[in-house]
């Protein structure tokens, strides 16, 4: 006899909200294969940011989809080129010893550290940002 298990219908909420924001990510910023980021990139710099499809890159952000890695489009300039800001996020992420799916969720989560527009990813560009991410991190949940 086999015993069934149920998920709790909160985890089960929570599990559908995590894809709805990935979704809405794609959607607002793209999550780009790393074909595309070789074609949007200068080939100076991807040849810099990229060792591997397979390995990690040392300063972009990368995450886990599905059965492949994409690459948040709001990490880059128009020019293709990576914001500088996001080497010192990827530094953080491991400072801290947290995940780049867990940073992108909450780069593009409402958030109570930034005035304006709510979602940390909106405010890549000022200059309290690392402080204001720092902060964030030393939170122990």
């Amino acid at each position: 006899m086999t015993k069934e298990f149920v998920l709790p219908p909160g985890y089960i909420r929570s599990i559908l909200r995590t894809e709805d924001l990935w979704r809405e990510i794609d959607k607002r910023f793209g999550l780009l294969a790393y074909s595309q980021v070789k074609e949007l990139m200068p080939e100076d710099e991807f040849n810099r940011s990229m060792v591997s499809e397979a390995e990690e890159s040392p300063n972009m952000l990368r995450v886990l989809r599905v059965d492949s890695y994409r690459y948040p489009g709001f990490q880059f300039e128009s020019d293709g080129t990576v914001k500088p800001v996001i080497q010192r996020l990827i530094n953080l992420m491991r400072q801290f010893n947290r995940s780049e799916e867990s940073l992108t969720l909450w780069l593009c989560s409402p958030s109570t550290y930034f005035y304006g527009s709510p979602e940390p990813v909106h405010h890549l560009d000022e200059v309290s940002f690392i402080e204001d991410v720092t902060n964030y991190m030393k939170i122990d949940w």
